[in-house]
């Protein structure tokens, strides 16, 4: 897969986060259904799955280093709190303007 580079970093970060969240899910599930129940007797065909999807990361994982990875780790799982939260945020306040409108026309009706 080919990145695009916008000339924004941050924007580039969350199109390849997108994608490749993407590819792989796709890939994990794909690899989960297609595994006959028979075929690992005993484990767990998604412990099985993300072991060799482990295997495949692990020369690219291995070639930046420990503690790239583990930055890697921390601004993956601090975008998706933040995401999340901004989410929460505005289903908030979507929430409080429908309820505004409503007490809004409420107080309005004639009669």
């Amino acid at each position: 897969m080919q990145p695009t580079a916008t000339g924004d970093y941050v924007r580039d970060f969350v199109e390849e986060v997108v994608r490749t969240g993407s590819v792989l899910l796709e890939l994990f599930d794909d690899l989960i259904e297609s595994m006959p129940e028979e075929a690992f007797a005993g484990e767990s065909i998604v412990e099985v799955v993300i072991d060799v999807l482990t295997e495949t990361v692990g020369p690219a994982a291995q070639a930046v280093g420990e503690e790239s990875v583990r930055n890697a780790i921390a601004l993956l799982a601090d975008s998706g709190s933040r995401a999340l939260a901004d989410l929460e945020r505005a289903a908030e306040r979507a929430r409080q303007r429908e309820c505004g409108a409503r007490r809004v026309g409420w107080a309005r009706r004639p009669g």
